[in-house]
């Protein structure tokens, strides 16, 4: 009876342990840097910044939980160093040193994601490398460039440029003190309240825009085009979906529509090239 309680209470203390190792935060003093640098792997990642922060602190939740410390040493590379006046965070799987014996007893390396939040001061710029998994960054004052494999991909309350280079999944943008650049492959894209111009080069999916101060310029392969209240002129080249304008206090240029409907009303400047 007591050698089974001793095993009972030692498989729990191992599950408590291993739970432990699921969480790691790191930190680094944020005097002097301007930059944050960020490659991620699969799995949630969200920014946000702080105008009373002094660093930067990364918690990193790994899943799936029950790895030990040594699986976890060969499975996962999670680091957050200085590199001038650029903080480098680096949170990825390792595939090398994975034995057949690990991946067959402590589950494939390929399955494990690493969940972050990223806490920065708020005037910082940004250069995010994301493979997989939802986004999320806000509340930074800063110029922003993403690079987007997959995934739900959500930018807010930011004041500086911004440029998104996106292979797959939804994106929303709004309220944006800067112009706006946006490179997609598919999914549903949305803008909102704009102070600044918005480049768009889009794969598929639909485009929804309103309140946007400056020019619009649009390249869409396929999909509906649904754009009101913007401020100056738009142009846009289009494969096929309708093209619906509502409220714009410029020209509307329509370089190609391709298949689909053009709508419009209440276009203050001319319209010029292909009105269906």
């Amino acid at each position: 009876m007591r050698v089974f309680m001793i095993v009972v209470l030692t498989f729990f203390a191992s599950l408590l342990f291993a739970k432990d190792n699921n969480v790691r935060v790191l930190t680094l003093d944020a005097q002097g840097i301007t930059r944050l640098k960020a490659t991620c792997g699969a799995g949630f990642l969200k920014v946000k910044g702080s105008p009373e922060l002094q660093q930067i602190r990364v918690t990193a939740e790994i899943r799936p939980e029950g790895l030990d410390a040594r699986k976890l040493s060969k499975a996962v590379k999670l680091s957050l160093t200085r590199d001038g006046s650029t903080a480098v965070l680096v949170s990825k799987t390792k595939n090398d040193n994975f034995s057949l014996f690990d991946w067959i007893f402590g589950g494939n390396v390929q399955s494990i994601e690493i969940d972050l939040t990223i806490e920065i001061p708020q005037k910082m710029d940004l250069k995010i490398i994301d493979g997989s998994g939802s986004t999320e960054i806000g509340n930074v004052i800063g110029q922003t460039d993403i690079i987007d494999g997959s995934g739900f991909l959500t930018v807010k309350n930011l004041q500086g440029a911004l440029e998104i280079t996106d292979g797959s999944g939804g994106i929303l943008v709004q309220n944006i003190n800067g112009d706006c650049t946006i490179r997609d492959g598919s999914g549903e894209m949305t803008l909102k309240q704009i102070e600044g111009n918005v480049d768009i080069t889009d794969g598929s999916g639909a485009i929804f825009a309103d309140q946007v101060e400056g020019t619009m310029d649009i390249t869409d392969g396929s999909g509906e085009i649904n754009l009101k209240h913007i401020g100056q002129t738009i142009t846009i080249r289009d494969g096929s979906g309708d093209i619906r304008v509502d409220d714009v206090n410029g020209d509307l240029v329509i370089k190609s529509a391709g298949s689909g409907g053009v709508f419009t009303n209440d276009v203050r400047g001319k319209i010029i090239g292909l009105h269906k």
